[in-house]
């Protein structure tokens, strides 16, 4: 399992300008280095909007696509608050270390917060396929 940092979230820089076009670009481009060719690609809020546009984009790319609470209407400049929530963050080493904790990354993703459960057994389903 991969979890790569876009741009402007999590640790990476997160000063605009960026585009979803570039995000896009940057999971292409770590997948042709890593040797994948086709991946199940699971995707929440901003990161579900650039895995939509992945599979618009590139779509031989990916073989299943799981969007948790996508953020497609999301502006950069508007993702910056986020990205500043995000560097408080847990990283994680492992699935198993993964599926055991649920983040509050930001409080706009009330289905982690409300139903945990639900949303474990979707990513645990998507996970163990």
């Amino acid at each position: 399992m991969y979890a790569p940092d876009l741009r402007g979230q999590g640790r990476s820089l997160w000063s605009p300008p960026w585009t979803r076009e570039q995000h896009v670009a940057d999971v292409v481009a770590t997948m042709d280095m890593l040797g994948l060719r086709q991946v199940d690609v699971l995707g929440f809020s901003f990161g579900a909007a650039v895995s939509s546009d992945l599979a618009h984009q590139a779509p031989e790319r990916v073989r299943r696509l799981v969007l948790l609470d996508p953020a497609v209407g999301l502006e950069a400049e508007g993702a910056a608050t986020s990205a500043a929530k995000a560097l408080e963050a847990p990283s994680f080493l492992d699935p198993a270390e993964a599926r055991a904790t649920v983040a509050d990354v930001d409080s706009g993703h009330q289905l982690l917060l409300e139903r945990p459960a639900e949303t474990g057994v979707l990513v645990r389903k998507f996970l163990d396929a």
